[in-house]
């Protein structure tokens, strides 16, 4: 199988990572927007698999499709044979008839107190999500989820205490191959001046400690309203506000989420058995 050429245009896939929505009319609200604004991949926190795949079943748009990473797979995984093809294949699906299609991703954000707390959690729910991301402020809890491979993100908010991210966590995180995944809604929702600048000089702490540390970071707007969707090229924009070169973020606003997810949908599947093992069909 070949592998697909990308034009400048399209090469420009965008994902909004964290939408915190709780009605149906919501989805279809953000996917309307998203789908005219060429944001293919929205992640939606506190939608378990299930849920979104009953919402996919009465669904219906004839101006363009919302599909699971699930449904793409299935499309794909006879002709894909390592794991470069399914990221293409999955990029050329989603551009294909001009970005006609938004893919719905489960999500799970959750924070607990001790680890045992966390392990019970994920042994219940790991199987019920396509992202589990940790928002936590307890600094030990942080480093045992960098180590723990059901856990995807670790969510950081920009006016969070920049001293949870120390150069400890950041190299634990690098180690065991895991994304910090960077909040940016304090920058389009703050009231006053005051909490503004609070945001942009915390979150330049927060990003700069990660970033000296080369640990692999994505970003999210994690809007309130569809309007506050952004593309991956204004997100990268707007990151450029906390000292990160624009040329820094190509993987960071979509190509790395893309990594994540499919690697979840594998691990999901009834074919898989273990990491790069599958049953024959």
């Amino acid at each position: 199988m070949q592998k697909t050429k990308f034009s400048k245009k399209n090469n420009s896939l965008s994902c909004e990572n964290y939408l915190a929505i709780y009605q149906d009319e919501d989805i279809v609200n953000y996917c309307d927007i998203a789908n005219k604004m060429h944001i293919s991949l929205l992640a939606i926190d506190n939608v378990n698999i299930s849920q979104r795949n009953k919402f996919l079943e009465v669904f219906n748009n004839k101006e363009y499709s919302i599909l699971s990473p699930q449904m793409l797979y299935e499309e794909l995984r006879k002709n894909c044979f390592d794991f470069s093809q399914f990221i293409d294949g999955f990029k050329k699906a989603l551009i294909h008839d001009n970005y006609n299609k938004v893919v719905l991703v489960s999500r799970k954000t959750f924070s607990k107190e001790s680890i045992e707390e966390l392990k019970s959690f994920l042994s219940s729910n790991r199987s019920d999500y396509e992202l589990i991301c940790l928002k936590s402020k307890n600094q030990k809890l942080l480093k045992w989820a960098a180590k723990d491979r059901r856990i995807d993100y670790i969510s950081i908010d920009l006016l969070d205490d920049s001293s949870i991210v120390d150069n400890a966590l950041c190299s634990l995180m690098k180690q065991n191959d895991k994304n910090f995944e960077i909040i940016l809604s304090s920058l389009l929702n703050s009231n006053t001046e005051k909490v503004f600048s609070a945001a942009l000089r915390n979150g330049k702490k927060i990003v700069e400690r990660i970033d000296s540390n080369n640990t692999p970071m994505i970003f999210t707007i994690k809007p309130s309203t569809p309007c506050q969707l952004r593309t991956s090229s204004q997100i990268r924009h707007i990151t450029q506000l906390l000292g990160i070169p624009y040329n820094k973020t190509k993987s960071s606003t979509f190509h790395n989420q893309l990594v994540r997810v499919i690697k979840n949908v594998i691990k999901l599947h009834d074919t898989h058995l273990f990491e790069g093992i599958k049953e024959g069909s």
